[in-house]
């Protein structure tokens, strides 16, 4: 029938439409044009076969009939209208003819006979439908000079970064109304008008800029995969918990969540937990838990009522803009083991990385149920306290999240795929042959340092000196007094080994030139220098400080002084030696050939001799 309907049959009696009108084919002239007939007034024409569209016996599509100010019953009931007058619309009517269309349509003649000459121009129904009373939609009975101080308000408005109380939006409007001289409109139509230019300014008192902006901004865009591991999403995210520590089990705050996706399946290929914020260290301990197999994993977790089977290298990865993902560490590893360039999102493009953010999402919903959940925020958890009532360490809520993901999400029914991850995964690997799983990486250690951090160093006579320590290591004699530096790693659980790459892309192992220091975590060595500082600080009195310069400053004050008359004697001294003048005296004597100079502090007296 579907056929039917998308075909039109050239072929004489055919009903068809030209230029609005109903024809009738009466031949065919050539094998570009046709003989048609005027079902009206009888009048034949040639006309091209382009110009012929169909004519249905039946209502037009829904899809057609929809106009901006008709309603769907208006159009039904022009549908039937047309059906009972089609076959009058081509010949005269009779009285018997307008009686019976009276008692079928319940109109009187002049409507009838309006209603026939209107499909005699246009047959479709839509043309003797009735039309939506009131004002079309879209048209607006505030004057253009109202309508651009409230667009214009709310354009400000949107602009802002601060929460917006829709109360601040109609106060601006009747401000700038009572300038202009104009009379303020309603508030139902200042809320219709923030509904059609500016919804997110309805939800940002509620959610904020950010997340109001995000639940009115539509994402229309699809993520598309051809096959596994074709493309895979990163992120971080601070898990909405509260942990303790291992020794007092008190709370020490939030854990960050690090997690990747396959995009193609959904699986959760790896996550971890880290005290600290996202890093290169975060980036290369979690890309090498996602490639590696998870038996072990698991293993060393006393997990064994689960399985993950989920590994592999990835063709390309998916991230947002932060600095570990542009990192050249993570570049560099990804080359080494033949992934793509990573992708990143647009700034400010969440949905870019919808998978991921919602699998964070997912998991974070579920983090509700554990004790010392955070929520949302605070204004979730209003008067709860979630500190009181946290009790799991970091290994804790790992292994927490661990049956979350693999017990629970690989297994329930995914909403787009219509499938379990698992399902899905097993899916993606199965061909005609059977299971076709991904190959195994072998050289886990080579997989983790070519993720690692990395600094570049010139190894000198005494070692390499990194991060405040110094490393040695016999292997290291060849590059002693070279001007090349060489590329360091570290591992920040443990610095006492770095490993320094070769030129064919291979490690060696340097440890600690001083043996005797004990293997510890970068962030513990950096807290006990910082505490060291700190002592060091209490324990030194300014005031010794300040004391001893005032001293040295005496003291060489004290010498200048004695360097300066020892000086003066030796000159006076070759003096009196040049000139034969002893000095018997330490009071310098004034040469007789000098006048004594005037005793300036004595009162002068004037003597007044007789007047001329």
């Amino acid at each position: 029938m579907e056929i039917e309907a998308a075909v039109l049959r050239l072929e004489p009696g055919t009903k068809i439409l030209c230029d609005g009108a109903i024809h009738e084919i009466d031949s065919v002239v050539s094998v570009d044009a046709v003989l048609i007939k005027n079902i009206c007034d009888g009048v034949l024409s040639t006309v091209p076969i382009y110009k012929l569209k169909p004519y249905a016996e039946r209502q037009v599509a829904a899809a057609e009939l929809v106009v901006s100010d008709m309603l769907k019953k208006h159009l039904d009931e022009a549908s039937a209208r047309e059906v009972i007058l089609r076959e009058y619309a081509g010949r005269r009517l009779t009285k018997d003819d307008m009686a019976k269309l009276m008692t079928a349509l319940g109109m009187k003649p002049t409507r009838i006979y309006e209603f026939l000459r209107i499909l005699r121009k246009d047959s479709r129904p839509k043309a003797i439908a009735s039309r939506r009373r009131g004002p079309k939609p879209g048209t607006t009975k505030l004057s253009p000079q109202k309508e651009a101080i409230i667009v214009s308000v709310i354009n400000m408005h949107r602009k802002s970064k601060k929460p917006t109380r829709l109360k601040a939006i109609y106060d601006d409007i009747e401000r700038q109304c009572a300038n202009a001289g104009l009379p303020c409109p309603s508030r139902e139509t200042m809320r219709d008008r923030i509904e059609n230019h500016g919804r997110e300014l309805a939800f940002r008192q509620r959610l904020g800029r950010k997340r109001a902006r995000e639940a009115t901004t539509p994402k229309p865009g699809v993520i598309r995969t051809s096959h596994a591991l074709a493309l895979v999403e990163m992120d971080h995210s601070p898990l909405d918990m509260i942990l303790v520590d291992r020794v007092h089990r008190k709370h020490i705050g939030r854990a960050y969540l690090s997690v990747m996706v396959d995009a193609h399946t959904r699986v959760v290929l790896g996550f971890m937990l880290s005290l600290g914020g996202p890093s290169i260290m975060t980036v290369a301990l979690l890309t090498t838990h996602s490639i590696l197999c998870k038996d072990k994993w698991l293993a060393e977790r006393g997990i064994t009522d689960l399985s993950w089977p989920m590994y592999g290298v990835y063709k390309v990865s998916r991230t947002d803009n932060a600095d570990e993902f542009h990192s050249d560490e993570y570049a560099d590893g990804c080359k080494a083991w033949g992934i793509d360039p990573p992708t990143f999102r647009d700034i400010g493009k969440k949905e870019q990385g919808a998978i991921v953010e919602r699998i964070i999402g997912t998991i974070q919903c579920r983090v509700e149920r554990a004790p010392g959940a955070t929520g949302n925020g605070v204004k979730h958890r209003q008067e709860y306290d979630p500190t009181h009532d946290s009790v799991m360490t970091i290994e804790e809520a790992e292994e927490w999240l661990a049956y979350e993901i693999l017990g629970v999400y690989h297994n329930d029914t995914h909403s787009e795929l219509g499938m379990s991850p698992t399902a899905a995964w097993r899916q993606a690997h199965m061909t005609p042959e059977g299971l076709r799983l991904p190959p195994i990486v072998t050289s886990q250690r080579k997989l983790l340092l070519d993720f690692l951090p990395s600094e570049t160093r010139l190894v000198t006579a005494a070692g390499i000196h990194l991060l405040g320590d110094r490393y040695w290591a016999p292997a290291l004699n060849p590059l002693v007094g070279s001007k090349e530096p060489v590329t360091v790693k570290y591992d920040e659980r443990n610095m006492a080994t770095i490993f320094v790459r070769t030129e064919t892309g291979d490690y060696i192992d340097v440890p600690y030139a001083d043996h005797a220091k004990p293997a510890l975590p970068l962030w513990e060595i950096k807290a006990m220098r910082k505490e060291k500082a700190l002592e060091a600080v209490r324990q030194y009195d300014p005031a010794i400080k300040h004391n001893a310069r005032n001293k040295q400053a005496e003291i060489v004050d004290k010498a200048k002084k004695s360097t300066r008359e020892r000086r003066r004697q030796e000159r006076l001294a070759e003096a009196d030696k040049a000139t034969g003048v002893s000095r018997t005296s330490s009071k310098p004597v004034a040469p007789p050939s000098i006048t004594p100079r005037l005793d300036y502090s004595v009162r002068p007296s004037i003597d007044v001799g007789d007047e001329v």
